[in-house]
């Protein structure tokens, strides 16, 4: 995937090209020797990369290959570093002096200084050569071929958001719930069913289905996984927040014995339903039963297991089942496979049907490996986006991996190259899609518009993932007791330290080099002084409560750092020198107790994302900010005007996230800022604007705006009397969700007449006896996402004619009815329909005679669309759950 996909084995050879021609620009006054050493290694590092490519994509290089590319890889990050010191040197040059005496120093340093770099080139020159004369196999070739997937394979998707679709899943989920549901639990105990199966079976994916389909019988309920090394007391801890409800920061107790009772306690009496997925031993389920109260006997309990002593001890305890899951038949394993490679269940060509064959009786009926190696096959053409993959072993097991947040980090690592036409951080997305489309990672927590919100690693692949990381040095990995081999004897590009306990207290890093590191993460107690990384570019200190004053000070000497988070740590102001760091892309303060932000902020030229809370204060000059990207969020009443003027200056801005509140008993001078903010915005929606989100307590849309090249647009917090009619300029529009009193028929034709408008979602506040109707006439020709929520109050009729929205696929109405309206929505006629979910109070009666005519609509509908029905407390569900 050319210019997306970077090959770990190239290591840093791209970035090199790219900064040895920064270095041959005027700006550095390089001698002509200089020169001609740098030509020389562009020509040099330009065809060792292209080989390398080459070489990435052989299946099993000999030996000798793989030593001279492991050489070449560890000497590119050697040469970055070396450039980058010579960069910053140049950078750091100080003003010219006063005096004769300092004029004829700094003059001779100048001359020292020149020798010195000359010295530099032509040792990398030097290093270069020796390791090309080892191997002359290397050649100028093309390697990349063009990247077809933008986005994430419906195919993909469906094998996780549509898991009930999966082939052979049906007869495992029946039996399962008729192990849980029928008959009566001995001695009144929860019921409980243990699944044990080898890795890649399918445990978690059954239960999960059945977890679905069950879970909203029960107000109590939890589903967590275990893995192999668990923090018992983070297991326990999220046990008893999924149960009760309670925020995970408000489960702490002194011990795991304390959060057992706070559990026992909550549960006691309460019908409850908990699945725990990859239980690796009988010790951690020995501490994770105690939670779960033996007095209920219409609770039930889920557990899954790769080992049969584990099973057999969760369901001794419980006086359960085991359910044993079979891998998938024959005919089962040819579908699933047709259906992720061909986009059918039965299109396999002739020609291809005996290789197929033989793939499918290595994969041995397990669907992960099926879904994998179809995964794989399904974009050969296209090269694996290995270094962002080998990233993601960075992440410990089983944990959830914010999907931004990890394109953010491979930004900042420099593996996402920027695209004509194209940021960084979408063509990042594409990186990412293309990893799900080839079930690399798992996506999980799937909005209800569709969007993955992040992903999981099944253990299987991560082992892997692991194990190529270790084997080409990609990263470090550092557990306590510390191994007493092999550690110090290896440069150290990436470190990852785990396995940190209480009582632990500081990383061991003792005679270890960091200056090489680029990359720190993990769960440390305490880390050492920054100082110690000289060549860091991602630093994540999430969640690290112990950041020193002196380290947070050290932050301003990490010249090269590229992406810096100190989410959800309890800072109250950052280095007032911040804006020394001239490489910062990325800069998150979510959740910290940062106000205000330094006035040299300013000058982070590069900066293209801040995050930060409401609340926060920017200094003025924001102008000088022209690379950001995304802004989140900002408080306007905490702003100046001259910052809300600034804002509109911001060319390359394309997501901004206002929040718009004003003190009743303040001075007055609304209109002053509101003025500004409108000006800017119209500014900026001329531009480069793509997504807007305002959380509106003033009522700004209500303002004539101009924003014709938004894409996203969403209003929060207060509803507002109408849907503005200037909506209708929005003709690049693709997502609108809205809080308005009150839905007028106009407004439908007005919205409907929005070309590429493809997710919809009203919120009405207000009770209004509106009727309406969407037909042919009314538009949405795009539309694939549709909510309305009447909040259950408003008796409105929405009824769907024949014509109407031809595209739509997802259907969520939320709404009240009379015994007037019509107990049919129309579904019927919407052709491409796939998933449908009704809230609907009313009278008894007319509830009923609507969930008849919905239920009656989607087994005739010739796509048989999932349906999820509620009415009042009660709730009927049939096939697939939402896509919430």
């Amino acid at each position: 995937m050319a210019g997306i996909l970077v090959s770990a084995a190239t290591g840093a050879l791209n970035s090199i090209v790219e900064k040895l021609g920064t270095l041959l620009v005027d700006q550095y006054k390089l001698h002509t020797g200089v020169r001609g050493e740098i030509k020389f290694l562009t020509g040099e590092l330009t065809a060792m990369n292209d080989f390398l490519l080459k070489m990435s994509e052989e299946e099993d290089p000999d030996q000798q290959d793989k030593v001279w590319m492991s050489k070449v890889r560890e000497l590119s990050y050697d040469i970055e570093d070396s450039i980058d010191d010579f960069m910053q040197d140049e950078d750091d040059k100080d003003a010219k002096p006063d005096g004769i005496i300092k004029k004829i120093k700094h003059i001779l340093g100048k001359v020292g200084k020149r020798k010195a770099h000359h010295q530099v080139f032509q040792d990398l020159k030097k290093q270069v050569t020796e390791v090309a004369e080892r191997n002359q196999r290397y050649q100028t070739r093309h390697a990349l071929s063009k990247a077809r997937n933008l986005t994430v394979d419906p195919r993909a998707l469906a094998i996780f958001d549509l898991a009930s679709t999966l082939v052979g899943i049906d007869e495992p989920k029946a039996e399962l719930i008729k192990l849980l549901i029928d008959g009566v639990s001995i001695n009144r105990q929860p019921k409980l069913v243990s699944i044990v199966g080898s890795a890649g079976i399918g445990k978690t994916t059954l239960a999960n289905q059945v977890y679905q389909d069950l879970k909203r019988k029960f107000k109590y309920r939890a589903f967590l996984s275990v893995s192999r090394n668990p923090d018992m007391m983070n297991i326990m801890r999220i046990i008893h927040s999924q149960v009760s409800g309670l925020r995970f920061a408000d489960t702490e107790a002194g011990s795991i014995q304390q959060v057992i009772i706070n559990i026992t306690t909550f549960l006691a009496e309460k019908r409850y339903f908990v699945v725990v997925d990859d239980i690796w031993n009988v010790a951690a389920w020995n501490v994770i039963k105690l939670a779960f109260p033996k007095t209920s006997s219409c609770s039930i309990i889920i557990t899954t297991t790769r080992r049969n002593d584990v099973a057999e001890s969760c369901s001794s305890y419980f006086s359960g089942n085991i359910y044993g899951v079979r891998p998938l038949t024959v005919v089962h394993s040819r579908q699933l496979f047709h259906r992720r490679l061909f986009d059918s269940q039965e299109n396999c060509p002739p020609y291809l049907e005996e290789v197929c064959d033989q793939i499918l009786k290595k994969c041995a009926g397990l669907p992960l490996a099926i879904i994998a190696v179809s995964g794989l096959l399904a974009n050969i053409k296209n090269v694996l986006g290995y270094l962002c993959l080998l990233y993601v072993s960075m992440f410990s097991e089983d944990s959830f991996i914010e999907k931004y947040d990890l394109i953010r980090r491979w930004i900042g690592e420099g593996f996402i190259q920027k695209e004509d036409g194209y940021t960084t951080h979408e063509v990042g997305e594409r990186c990412f899609n293309e990893l799900v489309n080839r079930c690399l990672i798992q996506p999980v927590e799937t909005n209800e518009y569709g969007k993955v919100k992040g992903c999981r690693v099944h253990d299987i692949i991560l082992d892997f993932i692991i194990s190529k990381s270790t084997e080409e040095n990609f990263i470090t990995f550092l557990s306590t007791p510390i191994p007493t081999t092999g550690i110090e004897s290896k440069v150290i590009r990436r470190l990852f330290l785990q396995g940190v306990k209480e009582g632990n207290s500081t990383i061991p890093t003792t005679g270890l080099d960091l200056s090489h590191v680029r990359s720190v993460s993990g769960s440390f107690v305490e880390m050492p002084s920054l100082e110690k990384f000289r060549h860091l570019r991602v630093l994540n200190l999430h969640d690290y409560q112990r950041l020193g004053e002196q380290n947070l000070e050290n932050i301003v000497r990490l010249f090269q750092l590229r992406y810096l988070s100190f989410r959800h740590i309890g800072i109250r102001k950052l280095p007032e020198q911040i804006g020394r760091l001239g490489c910062l892309e990325i800069l998150d303060l979510r959740e910290t107790d940062v106000m205000e932000l330094p006035a040299s902020i300013v000058n982070l030229r590069k900066l293209s994302h801040l995050l930060v809370d409401v609340g926060v204060k920017f200094p003025d000059g924001v102008a000088n900010m022209q690379a950001l990207e995304t802004l989140k969020l900002v408080s306007v009443s905490r702003q100046s005007l001259d910052f809300l003027s600034s804002l509109g200056q911001l060319k390359n801005l394309r997501n901004l996230v206002l929040h718009i509140r004003f003190n009743v008993n303040s001075d007055t001078g609304h209109t002053n800022v509101i003025g500004e903010v409108i000006s800017s915005l119209c500014k900026l929606g001329t531009q480069n604007l793509r997504s807007l989100t305002i959380m509106d307590l003033s009522g700004l849309l209500q303002e004539p705006l101009c924003l014709p090249t938004l894409e996203k647009l969403i209003n929060c917090s207060l509803a507002i009397p109408q849907i503005p009619k200037w909506l209708s300029s929005l003709k690049n529009l693709q997502q609108l969700i809205l809080q308005v009193d009150g839905v007028k028929q106009d407004d439908l034709c007005m919205l409907g007449a929005l070309p590429t408008l493809l997710i919809l979602h009203l919120t009405q506040r207000t009770e209004s006896r509106n009727k309406l109707r969407i037909s042919g006439e009314v538009g949405f020709r795009s539309l694939r996402i549709f909510i309305y929520d009447g909040n259950g109050v408003s008796p409105v009729a929405l009824i769907f004619a024949a014509g109407s929205m031809p595209k739509l696929e997802k259907l969520k109405l939320v709404c009240h009815v009379n015994e007037s309206d019509s107990p049919s929505f129309g579904i019927e006629n919407l052709p491409c329909l796939r998933t449908v979910k009704c809230f609907v109070n009313g009278n008894d009666g007319i509830v009923e005679a609507v969930e008849t005519a919905v239920e009656t609509a989607a087994s005739t509908h010739p796509n048989h669309p999932s349906l999820g029905f509620w009415k009042g407390n009660s709730i009927f569900f049939s096939r697939l759950p939402s896509f919430d």
